[in-house]
């Protein structure tokens, strides 16, 4: 059942017709067409009590929260058992974390973590979104403190952030893609040659850190506080700002090309 959910939820599909049932049993469970496995998932899928089948044959879970949960088991099943190959795939929905995070061993959040430093080097379409899936389990493992971790190079897309601490925690080279961050910690980072796109600040604190040759592209800036941080050669490219404090900042070469400034940008 998890596979089947699997497979629904990446293809974004709410219901499956019952013609495409022996296909799927024999890709997703190497069992022969017309064989006694085959059949037996055949009738285990049909007569499952989790689904409905309309009069045009098409099958379909009777509430997604089911539909979430047998992805949840599947995804938190591989984490305990060491792999996170499939959090690359697909986002991961905030219902389907709640469940996971409720099955995945607590003991596993090391795991994760090497889920998220296996994306070091690699381009956020070789990495997936394996970064990001993985900094949401382990923050829904309550892993909100992740204190002078090196996260260097890696890739991190699709992920709200909620209240984190990622005191002293370098960034440099590292890739952001909608990445939202709401009161989190930034104090005394790194973040050299970072790259952000489609990202957002929201009631943010940037302190001591570094923002070299980092590249900001239609990215939002809301009640955030930079401060003594070094700016040098920073772009901001269609960025928005409302309501930032930059105060005592290094800003050698910085370009703000194509951004809106809007009320009280206060620099000193």
């Amino acid at each position: 059942m998890e596979k089947l959910a699997f497979n629904m939820y990446c293809q974004e599909k709410s219901s499956i017709h019952f013609s495409e049932l022996p296909e799927l049993i024999e890709t997703e469970f190497k069992a022969k067409p017309n064989s006694e496995v085959a059949s037996f998932f055949d009738y285990d899928i049909r007569t499952c009590s989790f689904f409905n089948r309309d009069s045009e044959g098409n099958y379909r879970f009777m509430h997604r929260s089911f539909l979430e949960f047998f992805v949840a088991r599947k995804i938190a099943s591989e984490i305990n058992f060491g792999s996170f190959f499939n959090l690359s795939v697909t986002s991961l929905s905030s219902e389907i974390v709640y469940f996971a995070t409720q099955m995945i061993n607590p003991d596993c959040r090391e795991i994760l973590l090497n889920a998220i430093l296996e994306t070091r080097g690699k381009s956020l379409s070789e990495s997936g979104l394996q970064g990001g899936n993985a900094l949401k389990l382990l923050v829904g493992l309550g892993q909100s403190r992740l204190e002078d971790k090196d996260f260097s190079l890696c890739t991190i897309e699709d992920v709200t952030l909620s209240s984190n601490t990622f005191k002293g925690c370098k960034f440099d080279g590292t890739k952001f893609k909608s990445v939202s961050f709401f009161s989190s910690n930034l104090e005394h980072c790194s973040i050299i040659k970072g790259h952000f796109e489609s990202c957002r600040f929201s009631n943010s604190k940037i302190i001591c850190g570094g923002l070299n040759e980092t590249e900001f592209i239609e990215t939002e800036f809301n009640r955030l506080k930079i401060i003594k941080t070094s700016m040098d050669y920073t772009k901001f490219l269609k960025c928005g700002f409302e309501d930032v404090w930059f105060t005592r900042l290094d800003m050698r070469e910085s370009s703000f090309n194509k951004s809106n400034i809007g009320t009280r940008l206060l620099c000193k």
